[in-house]
C-alpha cells in the first residue's frame, strides 16, 4: 500500500494512497504509564490514507479515506473532507469562501504565527490536516499581500481552538533578501493577538528566522489536585481552566547549508501555553504518589480513574515551555538521513529522532527510531513511551 498519482486521471485530479506503520515500546518505570486495563498499551498501529485531490477552475477539494488498524482491536474507518473552497475574483480583490488550510507561520519546529490551525511539526504521522471554516478577502500587489479574514463564522463566541469565532488581518511582503509579515486576531478568548515574523537570507548558506505572538489573554489546562498533598483522588474531572495574560509566545532558528548537501536548522522557542518547571513537578509528583495507591486500602477504581485522567498532562502538543530544537539532514541522489533532537533546557530530557529516507524507481520510503530520555524527574524521562520505529511508505506515478 503506497501513496501515488495516477497517471491515467485528469490534469486535476490525484489519487494517493499511504501506509504508515508504528511499533512502540512503553515505559514500565513511568508514572504516567496506567495499568493495561486503563490505557491499552498497543505494540503495533497501522494507518493507511486514501487521499483525493481535485478541483476545478474555482473550486478546490481534499478528501481522504483513513484506516486505522491497531493490535488485537476492529479497524477503524473515517472519512474527512481536508479541504473545500471555492475563490474567485472581484476586481483587484481575491476571495474565497469554505475549508481552507491556513499556514502562515515560518518555522520547522514551531510556528506561532499559526493563529488559524497549530500543527503538530513533531508528529510522525504524515497526513494533510484537515482546513478551518473561514471567508477570505486577499489583495496581491506585486510582492505584497493584505487580507482580511473571518474564521468560524458559524460559530458563536463560547467556542474555543478550531471552532472559535475570529476575525484576522495580515500584511505580507517579500523582499530579496527575506521576507515578513505582520497580524491582528480578534477573538473572545484571546480578546487580542499581534504578531510578526519573518526569514533572513545572509548568504547562500545562512538563513536566520523568527517570529513572536503576543496575547492579551489565553487559557492553559491545570490540574486541580496539583501542588498540595492532602488529597490525592478527585471525585471529579480535575482539569482546570485557568485564566492567564499578556502572554508572548517566540521562536527564533537558522538554517545553515554547507559542501551543499548537508543541512542544519536550529530552532530556539518558548511556548506559554505549555505547563511551567514547577508545575511539571509538581504533576509528576501528583502522579507518582497516586501510583503508590496500587494496591492500598484506597478504593481501586478511584486510584486507577486518577491515574487515566492524569495522562491527559500529555495533551498539549508542546510539553515544556523552553524548547531547543536541531536537525541535520543529509540530500543524497537517493538515500535522505537525517537526526533530530528536541531537548528540555529546564530539566535535561530530550526525544532523539533519526530517519532514513530512499527516493527511489518514482517511489518513496522513510523508516526510522524515536527515543525519549531523561532523569527520573524529567518529562520526556516519564514518558510512557521509550522508544518509536515507525515506517513510511509511498510513491508518485
Amino acid at each position: 500500500m503506497f501513496l501515488f498519482s495516477s497517471a491515467l486521471l485528469a490534469d486535476d485530479i490525484s489519487l494517493s494512497y499511504s501506509i504508515q506503520p508504528r511499533w512502540f515500546d512503553y515505559n514500565d518505570e513511568s508514572y504516567i504509564n496506567t495499568t493495561e486495563d486503563l490505557i491499552e498499551k498497543t505494540n503495533l498501529v497501522s494507518t493507511q490514507i486514501l487521499e483525493l485531490v481535485t478541483g476545478t477552475e474555482n473550486i478546490a477539494l481534499t478528501a481522504t479515506l483513513k484506516n486505522r488498524l491497531q493490535s488485537d482491536k476492529k479497524a477503524e474507518s473515517e472519512v474527512t473532507v481536508k479541504e473545500l473552497v471555492y475563490a474567485n475574483t472581484l476586481g483587484n480583490w481575491d476571495y474565497s469562501v469554505g475549508r481552507r488550510i491556513s499556514s502562515w507561520g515560518v518555522g520547522s519546529a514551531f510556528r506561532p504565527l499559526d493563529v488559524v490551525q497549530q500543527q503538530d511539526l513533531q508528529d510522525t504521522d504524515q497526513e494533510t490536516i484537515t482546513g478551518v471554516n473561514q471567508l477570505a478577502l486577499e489583495r496581491f500587489s506585486g510582492m505584497s499581500s493584505l487580507g482580511f479574514y473571518l474564521i468560524n463564522p458559524s460559530e458563536d463566541n463560547q467556542q474555543s481552538g478550531k471552532k472559535q469565532l475570529a476575525i484576522i488581518t495580515r500584511f505580507s511582503e517579500s523582499k530579496e533578501k527575506g521576507d515578513w509579515q505582520g497580524l491582528l486576531r480578534l477573538s473572545q478568548l484571546h480578546k487580542l493577538q499581534a504578531g510578526i515574523g519573518g526569514l533572513y537570507v545572509i548568504n547562500d548558506a545562512l538563513e536566520l528566522h523568527g517570529s513572536v505572538l503576543y496575547s492579551a489573554r489565553y487559557q492553559r489546562m491545570e490540574h486541580s489536585l496539583s501542588g498540595q498533598n492532602e488529597n490525592l483522588l478527585a471525585t471529579e474531572y480535575p482539569w482546570e481552566t485557568v485564566e492567564y495574560h499578556d502572554a508572548k509566545s517566540w521562536m527564533l532558528g537558522g538554517n545553515l547549508t554547507w559542501s551543499e548537501r548537508h543541512n542544519l536548522i536550529f530552532e530556539y522557542w518558548f511556548d506559554p501555553l505549555a505547563l511551567d518547571k514547577s508545575q511539571w513537578a509538581e504533576q509528576l509528583n501528583l502522579m507518582q504518589e497516586q501510583n503508590l495507591l496500587l494496591g492500598s486500602p484506597a478504593p481501586q477504581q478511584a486510584v486507577q480513574g486518577n491515574l487515566a485522567w492524569s495522562t491527559e498532562a500529555l495533551a498539549n502538543p508542546h510539553l515544556v515551555q523552553d524548547n531547543l530544537f536541531l536537525r541535520w539532514s543529509y540530500q543524497g541522489d537517493e538515500y535522505l538521513p537525517q537526526a533530530s533532537i528536541l531537548y528540555s533546557p529546564a530539566d535535561s530530557s530530550f526525544m532523539f529522532s533519526t530517519s532514513l529516507g530512499l527516493d527511489k524507481y518514482s517511489m518513496k520510503f522513510n523508516i526510522g527510531l524515536r527515543l525519549f530520555s531523561g532523569s527520573q524527574d524529567s518529562v520526556y524521562g516519564q514518558m510512557p513511551v521509550t522508544s518509536q520505529l515507525f515506517l513510511t511508505a509511498y510513491g508518485d506515478f
